[in-house]
């Protein structure tokens, strides 16, 4: 008879014979959402003047001062004492044990890297605490100047970008002839996590990109540079790193080195007054560590409308919107910079809000044209034997939101004067009245392999519709309570629990949890 045993070489033979038990369980749970007796239920709700964040099974009220555990049923974690407004949470993010066996290890071997909330505040000082109990682990002063206040993941648990709000130029009358003092339109700090390092402050400058750049953000490892009328260039963030940084730790003496920068007055009054203090404490802060002295290598620039921009695809392939062309989508490939067969993606339907198209969150290389009210699944296919012919674009199926009443056709439709004349509809089928139906917002739930379809039917009533990823079958649909058609919607799906946070026209926030039951 065989004996179980916790040594780590039969757990890991049992795991390659008969397979996860997590895959095990969500399979059965996939099961009981497909399951007509189940029913996802309103289990809890709240209401918030404040934003209300959901991520890892955690919602966040009071800008991050409360925290509610979503396992089970909902319990407070911790409720902080109220903060000055120098000290509130501008932004923060969610961080988990990552996936890759490097990131793993050295989160375990990183005290308190555990679960933990990585935010800023509006005086400057980014943080790390514990997303159980609230314990601040961990304080960085950033700086007095430059203010910061955005904060997302450059990559996945791994690196952190943190974005300044952007620098207003000043009139020529006080700036006068300086070309440094409106050079910097923001900076861009990226960290580093388990354990949290200083990696880079980047200055995007006008003298290096040009005096027509509007916006610049990291993602991925490319710098994504925003210039008026559409255009966006790529270059890479890690060759400026390498070419033009210098190695700064955190608690460690750092003098400014000001004969190697371009901008020396800028850099002087972004740290402290003698230009010398340890990285990351107060007043001194982080120092501007990169020196572009010529522009970095050009990856990609492309024009796209109000700056869209998606790659995926096998192989790689990007998505933009023509200059002044709202709701047509052409799909390129990388490598010849050339359209697609089918490339041009557009609806046959007018609506008062643009369609969206990008690829696909699960790493199939699909994409996906969302339309008022539908969603087409597409895919890059090939013409040919042996693969080596014209890639094309075609459609897999669609996702359609509209139901036997909403689905109106004006042909056949005809109505009566009081008189008894017969009148007949003259309305165009071309054009979508978006009082009807129309989608608000999507997720998708990778381990069940679901796409949660949020949208609205009529003003008066909003439904959640769970669609098999891979054929389009509709599997559940969710009606919700106290649906308000002028707020804004939004949804998030994990595993048995959706989640649904409204805005109201006032910035007044409510949030509903529907749970899975029997």
């Amino acid at each position: 008879m065989y004996k179980k045993s916790n040594n780590t070489y039969f757990k890991v033979t049992d795991r390659s014979t008969f397979g996860s038990s997590i895959i095990k369980d969500l399979k059965l749970l996939r099961l009981l959402v497909e399951k007509r007796s189940t029913k996802f239920k309103n289990v809890w709700s709240k209401k918030s003047k404040d934003p209300i964040g959901f991520d890892c099974g955690h919602l966040f009220l009071d800008k991050f001062r409360t925290s509610f555990s979503t396992n089970g049923k909902p319990k407070e974690l911790y409720r902080m004492q109220p903060l000055r407004s120098s000290e509130k949470v501008e932004s923060a993010v969610v961080f988990e044990s990552p996936l890759d066996q490097q990131s793993f290890v050295s989160t375990v071997e990183t005290k308190g890297f555990k679960s933990c909330v990585i935010g800023v505040t509006a005086n400057g000082f980014l943080f790390r605490q514990d997303v159980d109990t609230g314990k601040r682990l961990q304080t960085v002063f950033l700086s007095r100047t430059i203010k910061f206040k955005n904060i997302f993941w450059e990559s996945d648990l791994t690196r952190l970008v943190i974005k300044s709000v952007h620098s207003k130029p000043l009139p020529r009358v006080i700036s006068g002839n300086n070309p440094h003092v409106n050079n910097v339109l923001l900076h861009l700090a990226l960290f580093d996590v388990a354990p949290l390092k200083f990696v880079a402050l980047i200055p995007i400058e006008r003298s290096l990109f040009g005096s027509t750049i509007t916006d610049a953000t990291s993602s991925m490892g490319i710098l994504f540079v925003m210039h008026r009328s559409g255009l966006i260039q790529l270059y890479s963030t890690q060759e400026i790193i390498d070419k033009y940084s210098q190695i700064t730790d955190l608690g460690k003496p750092y003098t400014i080195n000001t004969s190697a920068c371009s901008n020396p007055t800028s850099e002087y009054h972004a740290n402290n007054i003698d230009g010398t203090g340890i990285v990351g404490s107060h007043p001194f802060g982080i120092p501007v560590n990169v020196h572009m002295v010529s522009k970095p290598t050009l990856l990609l620039e492309v024009s796209s409308h109000q700056h869209s921009l998606s790659f995926g695809g096998f192989p790689w392939h990007f998505v933009v919107s023509p200059p002044r062309q709202s709701s047509v989508f052409h799909v390129y490939s990388i490598k010849e910079k050339e359209l697609v067969g089918n490339g041009i993606i557009k609806s046959d339907v007018l609506s008062v809000e643009p369609d969206q198209a990008y690829f696909h969150a699960d790493h199939s290389g699909r994409l996906l044209h969302i339309c008022p009210h539908s969603i087409r699944f597409l895919k890059l296919k090939t013409l040919g034997d042996l693969g080596v012919g014209q890639l094309v674009l075609d459609t897999c199926f669609s996702i359609s939101t509209r139901d036997n009443q909403s689905n109106r056709s004006t042909k056949g439709q005809t109505s009566y004067t009081s008189s008894g004349r017969l009148v007949k509809c003259v309305s165009s089928d071309g054009y979508h009245d978006p009082e009807y139906d129309s989608i608000q917002d999507l997720d998708y739930e990778d381990e069940l392999d679901l796409v949660a379809v949020l949208s609205s039917r009529d003003c008066s009533s909003g439904y959640i519709g769970l669609y098999d990823n891979q054929t389009g079958v509709l599997v559940k649909e969710i009606t919700l309570d106290n649906w308000d058609d002028e707020s804004e919607h939004s949804i998030m799906m994990e595993r048995d629990l959706i989640v649904h946070i409204c805005r109201t026209p006032f910035k007044k926030f409510s949030c509903t949890l529907y749970r899975l039951t029997s």
